[in-house]
């Protein structure tokens, strides 16, 4: 049996073999997003879109024979693939993150994450790394999904259900996307209700250049406009009934004055929506995903991370009165009023 100070040695070797662990799991993960990225790049995932013969997959891949057999093998033992009979297909979930109608792209996904990994690196350094035309691309395309018949179904049956005070002004007056980025919310507003108009504006050229192109091919553009203005100069006035915000992405020395101007483009008794993004209290499962989101978005200079109470508090500072939080499944939007 062990003395007391044999017990220390072998209580100390447990903890670190737990912390190896936790630290490998981690490096396991990194290692499987390697192969995704990997299999991204040459093509794979675009080549399984419908199932594949294993011998005509390996001729695709043009990788050696043994190196096939251990890519097949992680794929496999990760749920990404499955096999049967000599036939590869990716596994339904998989399947749906590369359909052409998905709400959100396998390949959005991984560039996203990318981007990601490079600001959580950085955000260990001294100093911030602001988001260059590209990376604002990435993450408006990583975040906001795809307007299109899931998203619209998403948005009927929870979206509105948990704020019908939205669906109520958006029958009676135009909607207003603040930091729109590719518009998904924008264009999915736009196809259930025939009757609203919706203006989106953000600051990044490209972003912009996206949304429109969305538009079009989604035959609103007739009712969805897109314009690339900072929006702390946003000059329309009384022209909106609803305004979303897409508060994290303002760095803390624009949200003053973006705030003003949306106080000023909606006309008296209409809406404002903020979400918060922060994991529900007692989520301690979402915690540490949430972290490391926090830590590489403020790094770029951004304030992610504000209560439903704080943004509260912020739109109150610029003249706007709290209608209600509102419980939407698990998340929290504010709704506030500019004042009639």
């Amino acid at each position: 049996m062990a003395n007391a100070s044999e017990q220390e040695l072998l209580d100390r070797y447990a903890l670190a073999g737990a912390a190896s662990a936790k630290v490998q799991g981690w490096a396991s993960g990194a290692r499987m997003f390697a192969v995704l990225r990997g299999l991204q790049e040459r093509g794979w995932f675009r080549f399984l879109d419908r199932p594949r013969e294993r011998v005509e997959l390996f001729e695709f891949s043009g990788l050696a024979s043994v190196q096939f057999d251990d890519v097949l093998a992680v794929l496999d033992a990760h749920g990404v693939v499955e096999q049967e009979a000599g036939t590869v297909r990716l596994a339904a979930s998989f399947a749906e993150l590369v359909a052409d109608d998905a709400s959100i792209g396998l390949d959005e996904i991984l560039d996203a994450s990318v981007l990601g990994i490079e600001q959580s690196r950085a955000a260990v350094a001294p100093g911030t790394t602001p988001l260059t035309e590209r990376d604002a691309l990435v993450v408006a395309r990583g975040s906001g999904g795809r307007a299109n018949d899931i998203t619209k179904l998403v948005y009927e049956e929870y979206w509105l259900v948990y704020l019908p005070e939205v669906s109520e002004a958006l029958r009676t007056g135009r909607f207003l996307d603040v930091g729109c980025g590719v518009a998904t919310t924008s264009l999915t507003l736009a196809r259930i209700f025939p009757e609203t108009s919706v203006l989106g504006i953000d600051v990044v050229p490209a972003v912009v250049d996206e949304a429109r192109r969305r538009a079009e091919a989604l035959g609103v553009q007739d009712r969805a406009e897109f314009r690339c203005v900072d929006a702390q100069e946003f000059d329309e006035v009384d022209g909106f009934g609803t305004a979303f915000w897409a508060q994290p992405f303002f760095p803390e020395g624009t949200r003053a004055k973006t705030l003003a101007a949306i106080y000023r483009a909606l006309h008296p008794g209409g809406l404002l929506i903020l979400q918060e993004l922060m994991p529900p209290p007692g989520d301690e499962a979402k915690l540490p995903a949430y972290t490391l989101r926090q830590l590489a978005i403020r790094s770029t200079g951004r304030p992610f991370g504000s209560t439903a109470e704080e943004l509260v508090a912020e739109a109150e500072s610029a003249g706007f009165i709290l209608v209600r939080i509102a419980l939407a499944d698990s998340e929290r939007y504010v709704i506030m009023q500019r004042p009639s």
